[in-house]
């Protein structure tokens, strides 16, 4: 078989990933070393996998798979958090739509407030795909045939990463993610000078066509860092 894999995700955060590269048949049970406390993935043929010592060594999640990351017939995406990219890349993506559809259908403001690395910036890529439209990307999903793709809705999407806020501080990155946004909608600059004018202008600007949504990510990037 081809080299595999093995992942160890400790879900309390430290460490985060370890990757060893192993040539295995018939992986068998786990178990552990008495002397080193380690936990070992018993190989047939080959030294077994020894696991580094996790502070919680019975929470954690193995998998295990092929070095080309192929699942079902498809690449995972790993670290990707683009939805897009995800459909047109060919990657494996796990069918979340209907739950899109309920917070969508549920009410004007939604507030996702869930753990770090647990989905929310491709929710917010799905939420941006699909008010924009665009349905080729939707085939074959739950949501494909329940939504109205003839009413398209302009997209604000704003993020508080990757925006410098830590050197030049928050007002004046918020300030430059607006008129770069000013700027790929097509609109003339604003002259406003303060945020609230700016964030106005461009929602009443953008308004002129349907109503506007507007999506925040990583909103407490600049609270944690």
């Amino acid at each position: 078989m081809k080299d595999c894999e093995l992942l160890v995700n400790n879900f309390y955060g430290y460490p985060n990933t370890h990757r060893h590269q192993h040539c295995f048949r018939d992986a068998g049970k786990l178990a552990r070393d008495s002397v080193s406390r380690q936990w070992i993935v018993p190989v047939k043929g080959v030294c077994p996998a020894r696991v580094p010592k996790l502070p919680f060594p019975q929470l954690f999640c193995i998998f295990v798979f092929e070095a080309q990351t192929i699942f079902m017939g498809k690449k995972l995406p790993l670290g990707l958090q683009d939805f897009r990219g995800i459909i047109e890349g060919g990657y494996k993506y796990i069918d979340k739509t209907e739950y899109i559809h309920r917070i969508a259908s549920g009410g004007k403001y939604n507030f996702l407030s869930r753990p770090r690395r647990f989905g929310k910036s491709i929710t917010i890529a799905t939420f941006q795909e699909l008010y924009l439209g665009s349905k080729e990307l939707f085939k074959g999903l739950w949501i494909e045939d329940k939504w109205d793709w003839s009413r398209k809705h302009p997209v604000i999407r704003l993020s508080f990463t990757g925006i410098g806020f830590a050197e030049s501080g928050l007002p004046k990155a918020m300030h430059y993610q607006l008129d770069k946004l000013i700027r790929e909608h097509g609109l003339p600059p604003a002259n406003e000078a303060n945020l609230s004018a700016k964030y106005e202008y461009l929602i009443q600007e953008l308004g002129r066509v349907n109503k506007v949504v507007v999506l925040i990510d990583e909103y407490d990037a600049p609270i944690i860092h």
